[in-house]
C-alpha cells in the first residue's frame, strides 16, 4: 500500500508507538511477541481525558470543549478499557508514570491563539 512503511533487515532498531503493542488478542498478539521490549506509558484517566481533550481540540476533531468530552468518554474511554482489558502489560519491560510538562500546554495556547486570530480573519 501507498502508506505502508518497510522495515528492512538493515534496519537495527524500530520503535512502534501505539496501545495496541501489549494486545493478546488476535492479530495484534502476534506482533506483541516479536517485539524485543515492550514500554507502557501509565496515566491516570482523568489526566488522560483532559489531554485527549486538549488533542481533539487543536485537531479539529471536535468543535468545542462539550463535544470533544463526549467524544472521549464515548469513544477514547471505551476503546482504552477494551485494550487494557485485553493487554498483558504486567509483562512491560518498562512501566513508565506520566508526567505533565507545562511547556507543552504553553504550546497548545500559543496554538490556539494562532487558530482563533485565522478563525476571526475569515469570519471578517
Amino acid at each position: 500500500m501507498e502508506e505502508d512503511i518497510v522495515i528492512k533487515p538493515t534496519h537495527r532498531i524500530v520503535i512502534i508507538e501505539g496501545n495496541y503493542v501489549h494486545l493478546t488478542v488476535p492479530p495484534w498478539d502476534e506482533a506483541t511477541r516479536i517485539l524485543d521490549e515492550r514500554w507502557f506509558i501509565n496515566v491516570e484517566r482523568e489526566v488522560a481525558r483532559k489531554r485527549v481533550i486538549q488533542r481533539h481540540l487543536m485537531a479539529g476533531i471536535a468543535k468545542d470543549e462539550e463535544q470533544a468530552a463526549r467524544r472521549f468518554d464515548e469513544n477514547d474511554w471505551v476503546n482504552a478499557i477494551f485494550l487494557m482489558d485485553n493487554s498483558d502489560v504486567g509483562t512491560a519491560h518498562k512501566r513508565i508514570p506520566s508526567i505533565q510538562d507545562n511547556r507543552l500546554n504553553e504550546s497548545a495556547q500559543v496554538y490556539q491563539n494562532y487558530k482563533g486570530s485565522l478563525d476571526h480573519e475569515i469570519r471578517e
